[in-house]
């Protein structure tokens, strides 16, 4: 449990070890930190955004499996707390053949969505595929457009059903 303000108020063992075994967070006397200013801005997003309902983001691991960070705004008289959710994945795959055949994407149209929904940046991306950040931003309007999405977060969700 976080306040607003990042201060760890409650963690229980297996939150401590995933902080703890991460290159991406750390706790710094009472609050959790992030190593990159990047992940630290999405997170503040995610906690200004998330009210009752669950809002996730998903951060990269610096080559390990992904983490899910899935936060929830508890009740509460004046202060504002959240319920963070640390889920340690095996890495994400997309069934392609059903993408492809519902939303009519490209085998790499599907490979850079894989790779989003793993935790990767554009940047990332284009470093990982030799190709330039323009290119790969062009496949990734391509495939929103064809999901439908305009938003990781309804990526996320349009593409759950076909994640194993």
């Amino acid at each position: 449990m976080v306040g607003e303000d990042s201060e760890i108020h409650w963690k229980n063992g297996l939150a401590g070890s995933i902080i703890e075994g991460s290159t991406v967070f750390e706790q710094e006397s009472k609050y959790l930190k992030f190593t990159n200013d990047y992940n630290a801005n999405e997170f503040s997003l995610l906690i200004n955004s998330c009210g009752t309902q669950n809002k996730t983001m998903i951060v990269s691991n610096d080559g390990s499996s992904p983490i899910l960070l899935r936060a929830k705004e508890l009740a509460s008289d004046a202060d504002r707390y959240f319920s963070i959710e640390f889920v340690k994945t095996d890495g994400f795959h997309l069934k392609y053949d059903e993408i492809a055949e519902v939303f009519n994407v490209t085998p790499t149209e599907c490979t850079i969505l894989t790779k989003l929904v793993g935790g990767k940046t554009v940047d990332d991306i284009a470093d990982i595929h030799g190709q330039s950040v323009e290119t790969i931003r062009s496949h990734v309007r391509h495939a929103y457009a064809k999901l439908k999405v305009n938003s990781r977060e309804a990526l996320f969700h349009k593409l759950q059903p076909f994640i194993y």
